[in-house]
């Protein structure tokens, strides 16, 4: 990708906002004093668009699955940007004033003439900032599967997503079972098993983490039925147990929130 089809990449990004407004919406107001309505956004838009900026600064553009992802969940949204923290960052510095050697410093220097970007090295103090000015939780970073992902947590779609997000889990169980079949993982899927997956899916994704034997508990299905469907999610990839046995829980893949997101 030329530095030019980048920008004009990013500028669409940046002067097309409808995207999080379709998905967050706009609050808007009148008061006695002033008649011109007021428009408020239920999510820290120069946050976003902050971290959306350094993606593209930070990518390592030189791997040919290399990518740049905004991923908008009920309860939070993340942006994850294909590579690593620059040499000498670390999550933790990310927080306060720091020194930052860009991974791409041409693009940097263009989006500092453009003044879409102000001195290296404040982009994500500056995040923080913005949130806390408006009230918002502050965001966090983590370095994840050769991926830099920021999340805000508590960015609530305030609509109710339930059936959108039924339709998904469908689509995405479809799509697990389909590789698992072209793997060898699965020779078939009855009806009822795959309502079983749906059902178990489903709760994984409202409670978040939970352990087999709640599942089944809630379910009001027989343990060993449940067990025998959990391992078969675990092999197609759309549940995983993390954490210590007494106090861990299954909880989604997030190659299967992915495909629920992207459905």
């Amino acid at each position: 990708m030329s530095l030019t089809e980048i920008l004009e990449l990013l500028e669409c990004y940046l002067n097309n906002t409808d995207f999080f407004d379709l998905a967050y919406g706009i609050s808007s107001s009148f008061s006695d004093s002033d008649w011109k309505r007021k428009d408020v956004s239920p999510f820290p838009r120069l946050a976003i668009r902050e971290a959306i900026l350094n993606a593209f600064i930070h990518r390592d553009y030189a791997s040919f699955s290399s990518s740049i992802a905004i991923n908008i969940y009920p309860d939070k949204l993340q942006i994850s940007s294909y590579g690593s923290l620059p040499k000498g960052i670390s999550v933790k510095s990310l927080s306060k004033d720091h020194l930052s050697i860009p991974v791409n410093p041409d693009i940097a220097h263009i989006f500092f003439l453009r003044s879409w970007i102000e001195k290296i090295g404040i982009g994500t103090v500056k995040m923080i900032a913005l949130c806390k000015e408006l009230g918002f939780n502050v965001p966090s970073w983590k370095v994840q599967d050769n991926n830099v992902v920021v999340t805000f947590p508590d960015v609530i779609v305030p609509f109710n997503y339930s059936e959108g997000i039924n339709e998904g889990i469908n689509e995405g169980i479809d799509i697990l079972i389909n590789e698992g079949i072209s793997k060898g993982i699965n020779e078939g899927v009855s009806k009822s098993v795959r309502e079983s997956y749906y059902d178990i899916i489903a709760l994984v994704l409202k409670e978040k983490s939970i352990k087999a034997s709640e599942i089944a508990d809630k379910l009001d299905r027989p343990y060993k039925t449940i067990e025998r469907h959990i391992s078969s999610l675990k092999q197609l990839n759309a549940i995983e147990f993390k954490g210590s046995n007494r106090t861990g829980g299954y909880e989604i893949t997030n190659k299967l929130k992915e495909l629920i997101t992207t459905s």
